[in-house]
């Protein structure tokens, strides 16, 4: 099963999708094409959540990181300035299986 997660202001103007597999429709940015083009898949399914890309970057690092996970030696604390930027600039709607939605909270 796969879960949805949007924000409550949502406008959607077409069904959301959990297959990014036809270019045409999916927009990647310069910055992320050649990791689009690298996956083997472009469904979702375990291990492979998709989410919209958002403006925060990795701003989100000098979140007071600790309080957020409850964990002061979370991995997140890890994830240095420029991996951030790529990998981890996302926002609603996240779309992920059950399992992985579970692991993530």
């Amino acid at each position: 099963d796969v879960i949805i997660l949007t924000d409550p202001d949502f406008l959607l103007l077409r069904p959301i999708t959990d297959d990014f597999s036809n270019e045409r429709e999916t927009l990647v940015g310069p910055r992320r094409k050649s990791i689009y083009e690298n996956k083997q898949s472009h469904i979702v399914s375990h291990g492979n959540p998709y989410a919209q890309t958002y403006g925060l970057g990795a701003q989100w690092r000098k979140f007071d990181l600790d309080a957020i996970t409850g964990d002061p030696s979370s991995p997140a604390k890890d994830v240095d300035q420029p991996t951030g930027g790529i990998y981890y600039p996302a926002g609603p709607p996240y779309l992920a299986t059950a399992r992985d939605m579970y692991r993530i909270a």
